[in-house]
């Protein structure tokens, strides 16, 4: 691509974000060229998720928001089988229960999961479950205080983990970032794992809800010993000696299909 055409495709876009949408002969005559020029910009604009095609123009698109930004890489592993395990979860509750959910790509799917559940008190730390279920009428959230954190959009902080303490839910899901065998679940960061733990422990019944990959995970931090976790959820992607091994475990296993 030449100068002249960076610059012009540079000067088409500062147009959009001035105007909003616009029509190609106003960009034609604003940039001095022909039509086709502008339409053969356009597209590779398009291409290249620039801008979106409209009829006879073109506007930007709309910018993602913080939660979509931050989490699209992380939505996007295990993707399929992080919807299964949140299907899964969700039917686990009814309505009328208070929920406390924790944060991560995982609680996300649970959130999206539970829209037809209402009414729910939902009890977190993590900003998906308002994304998802925030407008949902007869759902009502009680969002921790404490110190945002942008790259897991939750909150975080002295007497955070303590706000759960205050509460009872009746279910609570958790995740983490690595499963010990006979002995439970980890973190890997000190902060995250007390955030888990108290999010689980104000609960009568305790779901873990990890993917598989979480069984060759790394973490130091403990969350939940075996002897507390009441069901634990994974997709069927899990090893199948670690299956065997798991169904002797006390508590129950799920398979997500």
């Amino acid at each position: 691509m030449d100068r002249t055409t960076k610059q012009r495709r540079r000067s088409l876009i500062s147009l959009l974000e001035e105007h909003g949408d616009i029509r190609v002969h106003a960009l034609a005559g604003k940039l001095g060229v022909s039509g086709t020029t502008i339409r053969r910009d356009l597209h590779a604009l398009a291409k290249d998720k620039a801008l979106v095609r409209i009829h006879g123009g073109a506007r930007l698109l709309e910018p993602q928001s913080l939660v979509a930004r931050t989490f699209d890489e992380k939505l996007n592993r295990m993707r399929q089988e992080k919807a299964k395990i949140g299907r899964v979860a969700a039917g686990m509750v009814k309505s009328g229960m208070v929920v406390a959910l924790d944060n991560g790509t995982t609680a996300w799917q649970i959130a999206a999961a539970l829209k037809d559940k209402a009414p729910l008190t939902i009890l977190t730390s993590a900003l998906a479950a308002i994304e998802e279920l925030g407008g949902i009428e007869g759902i009502s959230i009680f969002l921790s205080g404490g110190k945002f954190r942008p790259e897991n959009l939750d909150f975080v902080g002295m007497g955070t983990a303590e706000t759960f303490k205050k509460f009872h839910a009746d279910i609570s899901f958790t995740s983490a970032d690595a499963f010990l065998m006979g002995r439970g679940t980890f973190g890997v960061d000190e902060i995250s794992a007390s955030m888990s733990a108290a999010v689980a422990m104000c609960a009568d019944r305790k779901v873990v809800t990890i993917d598989h990959s979480k069984f060759t995970g790394k973490g130091c931090y403990p969350v939940l010993p075996v002897s507390e976790i009441d069901c634990l959820v994974t997709d069927a992607g899990l090893d199948e000696n670690l299956s065997r091994q798991l169904s002797h475990a006390p508590f129950e296993l799920i398979l997500a299909q």
